[in-house]
Parts: structure tokens; C-alpha cells; sequence
């Protein structure tokens, strides 16, 4: 079917419940301890070892925690019988490689961090390079929001859908994800507009609609009460849409990197 990638990525989100309690409770395990993290002295040699340590160890527990996510749903999706165990072990085994392939997704990174802070500069000279008809209709705020628009998109959009499939192929195969069978996966996911649909409707709920709920502007005639209130309420429910977000789109890229005759002849023996 047409839709076969978005309806089979959607049934598939909400099944693995002990991998969603493990998202649900570990993502803010780790920002707390990240919290606490930026709390540790660093004044000697021993404090600084010790600082060292703990972040590595919250990236490691993050690489696994993301890698028991993305094995589940590509074994799911390939038609195993995917287990929390499994993917537990999936998760251990193979972290490094997602951390390594995370090295590329840092450099990126760096170089849209590097291209926002030139917000300014840039969208007033390529305002001033357009002809006088042009920039009568084009004043420097909206060339400023296309401008960050167009970094948010490759950010939250872009980079996601093309690094996401790798790394789901590492979780599941560990170094072996770098091999035939991982790129052609690789190319069927970024080959399938379904797949690139889910990746933007993810930035849309997962980012797009939890900094709206946050950025509320809260009444100033309310309570010191309601205002916390409604921002514990907030909070929750943009986590949620966030976590969604996140388990849909894993779910996606499992479902994306699988042929459809593979897909129909595991459902034929299910």
C-alpha cells in the first residue's frame, strides 16, 4: 500500500511498553544526574578524573538506553519476535558504534551552531545583495526567520533523517551495520518520502509543539500556585509529546529500512 511505512510505523510505536517505561524513566534519570553532573567541583587533578568519569558514564547510559530503542524496532520491523532482553543486550554490545557514528552527527552539529551565530550578519548581507524590487518585499525580520527556519529544518529534520538510519542498523548488528546490508537500508530509508514525512511530523510534535506549550506566556494576574501548576503541567505534557515523538520515529526507521515483500511475508507467517 502507499501508506505502508506510516501505518506500520504508527501501529508499532506504542507496542514495546517496557521499552517505553525504560524512555519514560530513564531520559530524566540522566538529566538529573546531568544536572548534578554540573555540580562537581573541579578544583583538582582527582575531582576533575572524577567529573571525566560520570559524563562518561552518562553517555554511555544514553547510547544504550537509544540503542535498545532503535534494535527493538528494527527487529520488530524485519519480523523477529524482538524481546526487552534482546534489545537490552543489543543495547550493551553495540553502543560504542552508535557513539562513534555520533561523531559525525556532533560535526554537523558544530557547523549549524557555527552558521546561527552569524543569524545576523549573514540574512543582512544576502538581503543586501537582492535587487531594490526584492527587498521592498523582503524587510530584515522575515529574511532573519527564513533564515533560522531553514537551520531548524536541517537540525531537527535533516540530520535526524540521515543519521538516524545508520545508527539504527549499528544498534541491531553492532559493527556489522556499516556493512552492504546497513547501507542499503540506509538508502531505502532516505529514498522513501513516507519516511522523510514521519521525520518532519516528529520535529513538528517532539519540538515544534513542546517549546510552544513552554514558551506560554503565563497570566500575570495568576497565582504563584496556578503559575507552577500550569508549568509542572506543561512540562509533563510536552515531555510526552517529546517522547512520542522520539518512539514514532524510531519506530519509522525501523519500519523504512525493510522491504515491503519482507514486511508482507512476516505478517503472512505472524
Amino acid at each position: 500500500m502507499k501508506l505502508a511505512i506510516i501505518r506500520d510505523s504508527l501501529r508499532a510505536t506504542p507496542r514495546p511498553w517496557a521499552v517505553w517505561l525504560l524512555e519514560f524513566f530513564g531520559n530524566p534519570a540522566l538529566a538529573g544526574l546531568f544536572l548534578l553532573w554540573l555540580q562537581l567541583p573541579e578544583s583538582g587533578v582527582g575531582q576533575l578524573l572524577v567529573t571525566i568519569l560520570v559524563a562518561l558514564v552518562l553517555v554511555v547510559l544514553f547510547l544504550v538506553i537509544a540503542g535498545i530503542t532503535l534494535s527493538w524496532f528494527v527487529d520488530y520491523h524485519a519480523g523477529n519476535a524482538p524481546t526487552f532482553k534482546g534489545a537490552l543486550g543489543h543495547g550493551l554490545r553495540h553502543f560504542v558504534w552508535i557513539g562513534i557514528w555520533g561523531l559525525a552527527a556532533v560535526a554537523v552539529w558544530e557547523v549549524v551552531h557555527w552558521a546561527e551565530s552569524y543569524q545576523y550578519q549573514f540574512p543582512n548581507y544576502f538581503r543586501s545583495m537582492l535587487p531594490a524590487g526584492m527587498r521592498g518585499h523582503l524587510s530584515e525580520e522575515t529574511v532573519l526567520w527564513l533564515f533560522l527556519a531553514v537551520l531548524n529544518v536541517i537540525f531537527w529534520v535533516v540530520l535526524p533523517a540521515l543519521w538516524l538510519p545508520p545508527a539504527a542498523q549499528l544498534a541491531a548488528r553492532g559493527f556489522r551495520g556499516f556493512g552492504r546490508d546497513g547501507f542499503r537500508a540506509w538508502g531505502r530509508s532516505l529514498k522513501s518520502l513516507q519516511y522523510w514525512l514521519l521525520i518532519a511530523l516528529g520535529g513538528v510534535v517532539g519540538v515544534w509543539l513542546p517549546t510552544l506549550l513552554l514558551d506560554r506566556t503565563p497570566d500575570p494576574k495568576a497565582t504563584l500556585g496556578a503559575l507552577m501548576t500550569s508549568l509542572i503541567l506543561r512540562m509533563v505534557v510536552a515531555y510526552l509529546l517529546a517522547l512520542s515523538a522520539w518512539m514514532m520515529v524510531a519506530s519509522s526507521v525501523g519500519r523504512a529500512a525493510v522491504l515491503d515483500g519482507a514486511v508482507k511475508r512476516s505478517a503472512a507467517s505472524a
